[in-house]
């Protein structure tokens, strides 16, 4: 099986851990790159986003002639066993845009060798995977599966190793050569009859995540208007209790929890109305601006200067990753209810390109130390550690004397400080008297 040759085409965050992945277990892998400048940094050895070890692991599997790395697919006919990674982004309108994807197919059909299996571990609508398979049997025999990825970001060289992999493939060639295949780099794989199961599959995992937290963010409103301590009573309600294990509020983002129900809602629209995971949905996009409404009516000076801090959409496990970040919506919505203030962001992954894609106004600081100015507000925006490692207090003496911390995912937990620092669900924001 290691004599097999693999072509992963797309190396963004999900084609470049998988195709390091394979490599590191012995295949000989040919990465293809169309993106110039994405190709150019690969090449040298340096990956276009953060995760622990991913340099170190590129520069090796380059060295060694594991990996291999090209701009276009001349050579794909090469491969017998092809991946498509290729990114499958949410428009404006909350529609998925499989034109990159589709565009890729065409593409490849006058270039695959007969007898090729394509496995697409993009996600994608329902039926996608087999409107592929047409595409690409017009001139050939090709194999088709679908196996999507579910890989966090920040740990996917760590996790590939020891999660499940899902192959949803028709007929008994495919799954066996994908199996073997899979069984190289973790120890389970799962196994579905069809194209639809496996593409549905990840599609419910994300969405249920969603649901999960919108439930949480639905509680942490009502934390607001009654003063009730959200976050002691999710701390306390599963004491003994096995049967509830509530999710924290926060803010949700990525590029698939903020992406993946949407795709569910548009595949079975037409036949299904997915009430809860719309609503879920909803919450989860309209928390934060609601927050930042709430601040707005509490502090009464003019807003001068807020530093956000976390512009990746997460912070555990680390990444510089700003694909669905709540940053963008949350800055934006900022900007317009307090005025137009400067705005300052502190993130220590994220570059300052990718920051100012994000809004072009930003003062980028990716060191804490770096950082001479005075704040109305500061925003935790994400869980990064290294918040904890600077500490409350030092973001304390960053604020002007009427300003607060808002903190959407409960940070830290020293009280002494507690009149200037909120977080979400604790239920101290909210003050009936502004109310209008």
């Amino acid at each position: 099986m290691k004599s097999t040759k693999i072509g992963v085409v797309g190396l963004g965050y999900v084609g470049l851990t998988f195709a390091i992945s394979l490599a590191k277990r012995g295949f000989k892998v040919n990465g293809y790159e169309n993106n110039l400048n994405t190709f150019k940094l690969l090449s040298s050895g340096k990956a276009q986003f953060y995760e622990e070890n991913i340099d170190k692991d590129l520069k090796k599997i380059l060295k060694n002639k594991k990996l291999k790395i090209f701009k276009n697919l001349d050579n794909i006919k090469d491969c017998n066993l092809v991946f498509i990674t290729v990114g499958t982004p949410i428009g404006e309108n909350k529609k998925v845009n499989l034109d990159q994807l589709f565009k890729l197919v065409k593409l490849l059909k006058n270039k695959l060798s007969n007898n090729t299996i394509v496995a697409l571990r993009s996600t994608v609508k329902l039926g996608t995977t087999d409107k592929i398979e047409k595409i690409l049997n017009d001139k050939n025999k090709i194999y088709l599966a679908m196996c999507p990825e579910r890989t966090a970001e920040g740990s996917a060289l760590k996790e590939i190793h020891f999660l499940p992999q899902i192959i949803g493939t028709k007929n008994s060639f495919t799954k066996n050569k994908l199996k073997k295949l899979f069984l190289k780099i973790t120890k389970t794989t799962i196994i579905f009859n069809s194209f639809e199961e496996a593409e549905i599959l990840k599609l419910i995992d994300n969405s249920y995540r969603d649901t999960i937290f919108g439930f949480a963010n639905e509680l942490a409103s009502i934390s607001e208007h009654y003063k009730i301590n959200i976050l002691n009573v999710i701390n306390k309600i599963g004491i003994g209790y096995p049967r509830s294990k509530v999710a924290f509020p926060g803010t949700v983002g990525g590029p698939c929890l903020t992406k993946d129900s949407h795709l569910l809602i548009e595949s079975v629209k037409k036949k299904v109305n997915l009430n809860i995971v719309k609503s879920a949905r909803k919450i989860n996009e309209e928390t934060p601006l609601k927050i930042i409404k709430l601040i707005n009516k509490k502090i009464k000076t003019p807003i001068k200067r807020i530093l956000f801090c976390g512009l990746a959409f997460k912070g555990l496990p680390e990444t510089s990753d700003t694909r669905g970040s709540m940053a963008k919506s949350i800055i934006q919505n900022s900007i317009i209810k307090f005025k137009k203030p400067k705005i300052y962001c502190l993130d220590n992954y994220v570059s300052k390109k990718d920051a100012l894609k994000i809004n072009n106004n930003i003062i980028f600081f990716d060191n804490f130390k770096k950082i001479n100015n005075s704040f109305d507000i500061i925003f935790f925006l994400n869980n990064n550690p290294y918040w904890k490692k600077i500490s409350l207090e030092k973001f304390k003496k960053k604020l002007n004397s009427d300003g607060l911390i808002f903190d959407f995912w409960s940070s830290f937990n020293e009280k002494n400080i507690k009149k200037k620092y909120f977080k979400l669900g604790e239920g101290k924001l909210f003050d009936k008297k502004n109310k209008k």
